[in-house]
């Protein structure tokens, strides 16, 4: 069929721009350090490098700060309020090193947040970068939910009524259930899916 002259014209398709897909300037800062540091005489095309680096470096001294900062913070608002009761909290939590994990996704955090800046142009391997490190916060996080019931159970067994009323495999389901959780989670960032349409796609395929 003829189209009349009156008809409006059919809209154009756009193809549609990928989430990763690289842009054409970096990021604000790390253009400004590479213009620094060709100034100070590397030649065009390594400064850009060289920018990239040293974001890197002080990316990494940050995040070692962040823990240890974070270590001592956690470390002295909890154990000021666990050394007021009378449950021998503070001595389990030190004993499980409840510290330690919780103090790991400050740096972990800061990583996630930052590196993509000094790997602006690079969409790849950010990507790598990103998912790498929210995995990691993932296994801290599926590790510290074990070791904070681990000092729960200890803390429980302490009190006459554990022998009355034992909990030990209640806190053995829990754990399976947060560790399958976590696997599920990382199963799904490899693979690039929604958790909830993993799980249903196992569903599907053990059906």
């Amino acid at each position: 069929m003829f189209q009349s002259d009156d008809a409006e014209p059919a809209e154009s398709f756009t193809v549609p721009v990928m989430p990763n897909a690289p842009e054409v300037d970096v990021f604000p800062a790390l253009s400004s350090l590479a213009d620094l540091i060709n100034a100070l005489g590397a030649p065009e095309g390594i400064d850009l490098l060289l920018a990239r680096a040293v974001s890197l470096a002080g990316i990494a001294l940050v995040a070692v700060a962040a823990h240890y900062l974070a270590k001592f913070i956690i470390h002295r608002i909890i154990m000021g309020v666990a050394r007021r009761t009378r449950t021998g909290l503070d001595q389990a939590l030190l004993r499980h090193k409840i510290f330690d994990r919780l103090a790991q996704f400050a740096p972990a955090f800061l990583i996630w947040a930052l590196v993509p800046q000094a790997l602006d142009g690079l969409p790849g391997l950010t990507s790598i970068v990103v998912t790498a490190t929210f995995i990691y916060m993932v296994v801290i996080g599926v590790l510290f939910l074990d070791t904070l019931l681990n000092a729960a159970l200890e803390i429980y067994n302490s009190v006459p009524m554990a022998r009355q009323m034992p909990i030990r495999s209640f806190v053995q389901v829990a754990k399976l259930i947060i560790y399958l959780a976590g696997l599920i989670w990382i199963m799904s960032l490899l693979l690039g899916e929604n958790p909830m349409k993993f799980i249903a796609g196992l569903g599907a395929a053990t059906a």
